[in-house]
């Protein structure tokens, strides 16, 4: 979803999506949809599908005809519209005001509610430019999938997530043939509880890319509805994570590298964070001290009172790198006692960073 498609579904007044084809999704009429302001106003002016279906008509005939801006009307007794377009590669998004002018100044009226509704526009378009230079700058996809009209609106980075140059036009089928085939049925459980819900859901997707490897998609949903609480659209964002697993992925295979070679030669490795206590040990610590692996690590205290030798806690308590300030090396070396009573001598190395 690029920042116009934002603006036309963010607009506080009346809009409407008109669409330069209206014969899609087998041949029912989906070409115009009118933004949430649009559907509230209509609701309450008790104006129906069939007479929004006449003004986007109207716009249509009016727009092939090389005209931006003009008045129409709708409904009976007719409610008069001043509008304004911009045109898209797909279509136009046109900006509607109510607008009745008085029968003295018609032409005046007219003109002052269309500039009227030229800056409004030209102040949107400014923020819409500048919250998508943002949204560029994070680096974050937006997608809107029209259910309505089966089609995926993607902003730039969306499109150069997928490796795609230019703004290619894809059904929501055609986007779904990207993801990887293992991915797909967690895709399309988050959009049925998107769309069975008001609440935001997340997955992390494999999505082919151009060059023919998959990018790691962190994507975000929620569903839009219409006046009548229809589900039509389901928006959302995307972050590129390929890098960040990567790298998550090369830390754990060395992690387990250094685990294989430091249990092959009978090492136990322990880790204290001091700020928040929280203790890591690795599996051969748990062999040496004899505590079953399904056992958290023991606190400093239960360490140091049951399981180091009543002999040695003074010299273990002085080797602890938790009481010293410096970050060199220590060395200690002191008995420690199994759960089986069966007593140990061990070798203790550590650095306080």
């Amino acid at each position: 979803m690029d920042g116009m498609d934002q603006l036309w579904l963010s607009a506080p007044g009346l809009a409407l999506r008109l669409w330069a084809d209206d014969a899609r999704d087998g041949g029912r009429a989906v070409g115009w949809q009118p933004n949430p302001a649009a559907q509230a106003w209509a609701q309450r002016k008790q104006l129906v599908g069939p007479e929004w279906g006449k003004l986007a008509a109207q716009l249509r005939q009016a727009l092939a005809a090389g005209h931006g801006q003009g008045r129409v009307s709708i409904g009976a007794p007719a409610i008069g519209l001043t509008w304004t377009a911009v045109t898209l590669p797909e279509g136009w998004l046109i900006w509607l005001e109510v607008a009745e002018p008085s029968d003295e100044h018609p032409a005046r009226d007219l003109q002052q509610s269309q500039e009227r509704l030229s800056v409004r526009l030209r102040a949107a378009e400014a923020e819409a430019a500048q919250w998508s230079r943002a949204v560029d700058l994070a680096a974050v996809a937006l997608w809107r999938l029209d259910l309505v009209a089966n089609r995926v609106y993607l902003s730039d980075w969306g499109y150069r997530m997928l490796g795609m140059e230019t703004r290619e036009v894809l059904t929501i089928d055609e986007l779904r043939t990207l993801i990887h085939p293992d991915d797909l049925p967690a895709v399309m459980r988050a959009a049925q509880e998107a769309a069975a819900s008001t609440e935001v859901h997340d997955v992390e997707t494999r999505y082919r890319h151009s060059n023919g490897g998959y990018r790691n998609l962190f994507t975000r949903r929620v569903a839009e509805r219409n006046a009548q609480g229809e589900v039509i659209a389901l928006s959302g964002v995307s972050l590129d994570m390929t890098e960040r697993i990567a790298e998550r992925e090369r830390a754990q295979a060395y992690a387990q590298r250094i685990d294989r070679v430091t249990n092959a030669a009978g090492v136990g490795i322990w880790n204290v964070d001091i700020e928040t206590g929280t203790i890591e040990w690795n599996e051969q610590m748990y062999r040496l001290y004899g505590i079953p692996r399904s056992d958290p690590p023991p606190p400093n205290d239960r360490w140091l009172n049951e399981l180091v030798h009543p002999d040695d806690r003074e010299i273990a308590r002085n080797h602890r790198p938790l009481v010293g300030t410096g970050t060199q090396g220590l060395h200690a070396e002191f008995r420690i006692v199994r759960p089986n009573g069966m007593v140990r001598w061990v070798a203790s190395w550590s650095r306080r960073e």
